[in-house]
């Protein structure tokens, strides 16, 4: 019996020392195994996302939800500005495709969608910073379901605090193309406005 405790707790922390090194080398600094995500930060706000058929319809979303940022813990860049590495932990929110009915976004947890983090812009002080988001998301838009066929990249370069304080926006900064369950491409959000701290 303890033979089998001691194997049982042998392949957990070898699973555990496999993540934690697989955490270690996606992060930019030498002292990465401290700059893991040690909290979780919620914001609420509003979306605001402009939807282009293949067709070249174009129908306004408007949602309300939240997106949940792990942080980590701040280091210094080579050229003395501070960072931190941030990771999209989960994002959700519902609302309207005007003239499509019903929308609503979530993170899709089945894919990886490049770094996220805030820099400062200046070595003198932590902010004015810029933050950027990168993750793939699902979507049901009028009783359809798509997923992004690309990362959706989301920034502030001139974030003034963190957490952003009410009235932050933040802006898809890149097309998303959306495609159906089949694959199939279905169009796209096209970048801008895309998120308002409340």
């Amino acid at each position: 019996m303890k033979k089998l405790m001691w194997k049982r707790a042998g392949v957990v922390l070898g699973a555990v020392a496999l993540v934690g090194t697989g955490l270690a080398l996606t992060l930019p600094s030498s002292d990465a195994a401290i700059n893991q995500p040690v909290r979780v930060i919620r914001c609420k706000g509003d979306k605001s996302h402009l939807f282009e058929t293949i067709a070249g319809l174009r129908f306004d979303i408007a949602t309300t939800g939240f997106l949940d940022a792990g942080v980590g813990d701040p280091f210094k860049l080579s050229d003395g500005r501070t960072a931190r590495n941030l990771t999209v932990e989960d994002v959700f929110s519902t609302g309207q495709a005007d003239g499509l009915g019903d929308a609503s976004f979530s993170l899709d947890r089945s894919r990886e969608a490049g770094p996220s983090g805030i820099v400062a812009n200046q070595a003198s002080s932590d902010f004015p910073a810029t933050q950027t988001m990168r993750f793939h998301f699902t979507a049901k838009i009028g009783g359809v379901e798509y997923r992004s066929a690309n990362a959706a990249t989301v920034t502030n370069s001139e974030v003034r605090a963190f957490p952003p304080p009410p009235g932050t926006t933040y802006v898809l900064s890149n097309e998303v193309s959306l495609v159906d369950a089949n694959g199939k491409s279905a169009g796209t959000l096209r970048p801008g406005r895309a998120f308002t701290v409340h």
